[in-house]
């Protein structure tokens, strides 16, 4: 018998142990650009907008890996009108129907309406909203500058990338790059930027999650490049999108909205400020004390709802929030 025919038993400890995430780096047939045009092909508009909303999306499809002490996954407040959403959405057909299930280890839920996730055990947790205001988000996808084609314009091509598209997203999600010690420093000094730019821009059309914004979305980054070790460029490539998308937020939407805070709101927002100072946690447990001071806990609750609505507020934590600045309310 030939030593290749099929009656050959090759013994276990002849075989050495291959790292499947060495496998998934070394892959030929699908590269990032390919995927990045996919999520393009809904859109008319300038070119350089809708690349960055392809991008946007395909960040949110290869999702994060779990963080210390938090779970994984990529929070994507969608903004504009319901049109140019729905095309959103259909490009995201490409995620398996196992992963919109809470049983699964990676969930995503892609929704008109926001809704907190509480009761799974997924490993990785990824909601895409449409306009959401309360829910904590990592990354705004700004869709009004866009306009979607009629879908008989773009469905043949959709159909026939959406195979390749799941297969690179199911490879990207056994990566899970590691941050090098030697970058953990350069993460939190880029972090504590952001937040320093965000602090002094106004509001926000959604609530921005910045506890873990700068690692998670550089890990995302790290996934798409296929990468095992984060790199300063994913770095700074995440930051530089976020940048572009959240400035694009402010300037489409201070057009259509103006912040008009109500006696209560403005009330609470003096008082905290006053009480506890800018950027500094507070307990809610302490923040409920000024709750006497209103007619009623719903008008506390309203105000609070407002605050966050206008940017005025972040919730770091599920326990506690920040006040941010803003001048013309306290002149």
């Amino acid at each position: 018998m030939s030593p290749t025919g099929p009656g050959l038993t090759i013994p276990l400890h002849a075989l050495s142990p291959v790292n499947p995430k060495t496998l998934v780096t070394k892959r030929s047939t699908v590269n990032p650009e390919e995927v990045r045009h996919y999520f393009t092909t809904p859109y008319l508009g300038e070119e350089e907008t809708f690349d960055s909303l392809a991008l946007c999306s395909a960040l949110y499809t290869v999702s994060s890996p779990p963080l210390a002490e938090e779970k994984g996954g990529v929070n994507a407040a969608v903004l504009g009108k319901k049109k140019p959403w729905l095309g959103f959405k259909k490009s995201l057909a490409i995620i398996p129907r196992e992963f919109r299930q809470l049983t699964s280890s990676y969930y995503y839920a892609i929704a008109e309406q926001e809704k907190q996730v509480l009761h799974t055990k997924a490993e990785k947790i990824n909601l895409a909203y449409h306009n959401p205001e309360r829910i904590p988000m990592h990354i705004p996808v700004v869709l009004d500058q866009v306009e979607v084609q009629p879908l008989k314009h773009y469905a043949l091509d959709m159909e026939s990338l959406s195979p390749i598209v799941t297969a690179f997203m199911l490879d990207a999600l056994m990566i899970r790059p590691e941050i090098p010690a030697s970058l953990e420093s350069h993460v939190t000094d880029t972090l504590y930027s952001v937040v320093q730019e965000f602090k002094g821009s106004g509001w926000a059309p959604y609530q921005q999650d910045f506890s873990s914004l700068v690692p998670r979305l550089s890990l995302s980054f790290a996934r798409y490049n296929a990468h095992l070790k984060l790199s300063k460029r994913d770095v700074t490539q995440a930051v530089d999108l976020w940048s572009d998308m959240y400035y694009r937020a402010k300037k489409v939407v201070s057009t259509q909205y103006h912040v008009c805070l109500d006696d209560n709101a403005r009330k609470l927002y003096l008082d905290l400020v006053d009480a506890y100072g800018l950027e500094i946690p507070i307990p809610l447990e302490e923040a409920r004390k000024q709750i006497p001071s209103f007619r009623s806990e719903g008008d506390f609750e309203e105000a609070l709802d407002t605050l966050n609505r206008y940017g005025l507020l972040t919730k770091p934590r599920h326990d506690s929030i920040k006040m941010l600045d803003n001048r013309s309310e306290k002149a």
